[in-house]
């Protein structure tokens, strides 16, 4: 079992990963707006990524105590992209440096780091949001010491089923968030995925399959 922290677990993806790894026995913990408070059986804490300070966020997570796996699913919609999505998930990463958390996983879109793609059907119309997820994925390939890794679904279907997934296609595809959700909490029990920011969309392979054949 593992203590687990979720950084925006009140949202679609955040809400079905945080069942899915209680499901299997970790004990998951949530930042949400709220004030402290029990959700379906998950331990909850307040966390504003657009206002709080690195040294808050340390203080937050120090206060939780011993972490194994942070995941950053957090995501503002369009609304604040620069605070939340971008300049949210880097005090993120600072905060965990200091405390000395290492597993980090980051939840960020398709060719996100490759801007070639993004004229590429859907993605033509979210250059905005890929800016952001650009230098989200950026900071943390190159400026950080985390074992992380970066998924990068394709365009969320609200679905709750889990479908059979293709890593490192050469186009950008839809994923129900199921699948998203599961392929997360999948992630955090390999060691070969540190180190690798994976591009997923609907395919032919299991979620274990998938991830045993990457190198």
């Amino acid at each position: 079992m593992m203590r687990i922290l979720i950084i925006g677990a009140s949202g679609r993806v955040g809400r079905l990963l945080s069942q899915v790894l209680m499901a299997q026995g970790h004990e998951v913990i949530g930042t949400v707006h709220a004030a402290h408070a029990e959700q379906n059986g998950m331990q909850t804490v307040s966390l504003d990524l657009a206002t709080a300070s690195v040294a808050e966020m340390v203080a937050t997570i120090k206060a939780l105590g011993p972490i194994d796996v942070v995941y950053f699913v957090s995501g503002s919609r369009g609304k604040q992209l620069l605070k939340v999505d971008l300049n949210g998930a880097v005090k993120v990463m600072q905060s965990l440096e200091i405390v000395g958390t290492k597993r980090y996983i980051q939840l960020s879109s398709a060719f996100a780091d490759r801007q070639e793609k993004w004229s590429e059907g859907y993605l033509s119309d979210l250059t905005d949001y890929n800016i952001a997820k650009f230098f989200a994925d950026k900071w943390l390939q190159e400026n950080t010491y985390l074992d992380y890794t970066i998924l990068q679904p394709g365009i969320l279907v609200d679905a709750e089923t889990v479908e059979s997934v293709q890593f490192n296609p050469e186009h950008a595809g839809k994923n129900n968030i199921g699948t998203v959700a599961h392929v997360l909490a999948a992630l955090a029990m390999h060691k070969q995925t540190i180190g690798q920011t994976i591009v997923m969309s609907s395919g032919a392979m299991t979620i274990e399959a998938a991830i045993n054949n990457l190198r």
